[in-house]
């Protein structure tokens, strides 16, 4: 602690190198604080007091500042923890106990059933789709252009194959082997399908 062999240094100087202990005391609580108990690698509490000296001069200026930065980081970590604990609930809540988000793409299962009134590739989806977006030719126009697509649309495959009974046929004969479509080849529950 004494400077001069002995001797008892200038109060003002003693009271610097205490000022100085006590930052450094400080400075590892922060680290261990923050950096959850552990010192940086090469670190040397001599050449620290060195480097407090040089920070001195700047610490009045930094110190509001450093201070709002303390404030904040503290914030960032509540706000994570609180994240966190958000996250920890929702996989609790989850059906399977899966870690990650179910996204239920189809609720009613995994067949996909189109709406009972199903316009599918049909001449009134074209109409629809057209009427949807107007061009910009005004009500008028739009209503001719609908038209037009609605003549233009090609018919749905069911429509297809009931308009075309030799398209039907070939289509018996090419799925009449496979179990699935058993019933066009007056299988179980080929009644409902003549």
């Amino acid at each position: 602690m004494w400077s001069q062999g002995g001797a008892p240094p200038h109060p003002q100087q003693y009271m610097q190198q205490q000022q100085q202990q006590q930052q450094q005391q400080q400075h590892m609580q922060y680290m261990q604080q923050h950096m959850g108990g552990y010192t940086p690698g090469g670190y040397d509490p001599s050449q620290q007091q060195h480097i407090h000296q040089m920070l001195l001069q700047q610490q009045h200026y930094m110190h509001h500042h450093h201070h709002h930065q303390q404030q904040q980081q503290h914030m960032q970590q509540q706000h994570y923890l609180h994240q966190q604990q958000q996250q920890q609930q929702q996989q609790h809540h989850t059906p399977g106990g899966y870690a990650y988000q179910q996204q239920q793409l189809y609720p009613q299962g995994y067949g996909f059933s189109p709406p009972a009134a199903s316009s599918y590739g049909s001449a009134a989806a074209a109409a629809a789709a057209a009427a949807s977006a107007p061009p910009p030719g005004g009500a008028a126009a739009a209503a001719t252009a609908a038209a037009a697509a609605a003549a233009a649309a090609a018919p749905s495959p069911y429509e297809y194959c009931g308009r075309n009974p030799e398209m039907e046929s070939l289509v018996r004969q090419r799925d009449g082997a496979d179990p699935r479509f058993s019933f066009l080849m007056g299988g179980e529950g080929s009644e409902y399908y003549r």
